[in-house]
């Protein structure tokens, strides 16, 4: 008979799922701090419930958790639902370690959200261009950080691409770059601004390290390759606050703003979607909700203008 191990505490508990969330997962640093952020709060609340390790746990101590959270502050569903997807993910965890019997995750419930009802963050052009100003008038800013909102804006790319472009991916004379790391597994050549090139070669001749060995593109403040996107989503977060726009907004909201811009000026969604290297069309029809509710905006006061 399997030996169940010895009761373990909430911080043994803790860093054991971090490990698996980056071993096993591949989750990279930017999503492990954010369930550590919501599991932290959860075991504070239970350990004030004298609920001091997983195996004395019960589903109406989460489910008191879950009700205290709603009451410090209004949640939207989707965010209650992703609260709750990080206690089942967590729970079945120590479940499968045997650190307790229980089968808590599978009585967590969280609100139904229906993908076509959401609207999906994204930066309008002005709100881009109120983010580039703000980058080069702020002295916090660096040169690789006015290039990577260029990229993100400009081309459409996910934070994992741009991490891995190399500077033989730019074609100066052609004004293009060239990203192999799409979800379709093929190259693709987009067009690429003045102003983004321009952006590019200041990044290259001023402050990337002519002597490094590497041929990536962007390199972090250690002149090392990045090891994740999230730190290019953390760079737009942070422009975005200083700039007083959106908080926590990181780069996907850029991409998904190209998305609206292309469908505003006329692409279909079938270029779209090869642009942004959608394999379902479902993630391209977002760009067509976005779009329709800032003409709903626009219906809304034409009273006012006439």
């Amino acid at each position: 008979m399997k030996r169940r191990p010895a009761p373990v505490g909430w911080e043994t508990a803790l860093e054991g799922f971090r490990i698996y969330l980056s071993t096993h997962r591949g989750m990279g640093d930017h999503g492990i701090a954010y369930i550590a952020s919501v599991l932290r709060r959860l075991v504070a609340f239970l350990q004030e419930r004298e609920v001091r390790s997983p195996d004395t746990c019960t589903l109406a101590d989460l489910d008191a958790w879950i009700a205290h959270e709603l009451a410090a502050k209004p949640l939207k569903h989707a965010t209650i639902g992703g609260r709750v997807s990080t206690l089942r993910g967590f729970f079945k965890y120590l479940h499968g370690e045997g650190y307790t019997t229980a089968r808590l995750w599978t009585g967590l419930e969280a609100p139904r959200v229906f993908r076509e009802t959401t609207l999906p963050p994204h930066y309008s052009w002005s709100d881009t261009a109120q983010l580039l100003t703000s980058a080069v008038s702020d002295p916090r800013s660096t040169l690789r950080d006015i290039a990577i909102v260029w990229l993100l804006a400009s081309a459409g790319l996910r934070a994992c691409e741009a991490i891995r472009l190399r500077v033989t991916d730019i074609d100066w004379n052609q004004a293009t770059i060239t990203t192999r790391v799409r979800k379709r597994s093929k190259p693709l050549v987009l067009p690429l601004l003045p102003a983004a090139l321009e952006a590019l070669r200041a990044y290259i001749d001023r402050e990337r390290p002519s002597d490094t060995e590497h041929d990536h593109l962007l390199l972090s403040d250690d002149s090392q390759p990045f090891k994740s996107g999230d730190a290019v989503s953390r760079t737009i977060s942070t422009l975005s606050t200083r700039a007083l726009l959106f908080e926590d907004s990181g780069a996907h909201a850029l991409r998904r703003g190209l998305g609206v811009r292309l469908l505003e000026t006329g692409a279909g969604l079938g270029q779209i979607s090869l642009i942004l290297g959608h394999d379902n069309p479902k993630s391209t029809r977002a760009y067509l909700r976005a779009s329709m509710a800032q003409f709903r905006e626009v219906a809304d006061n034409y009273a006012n203008l006439l």
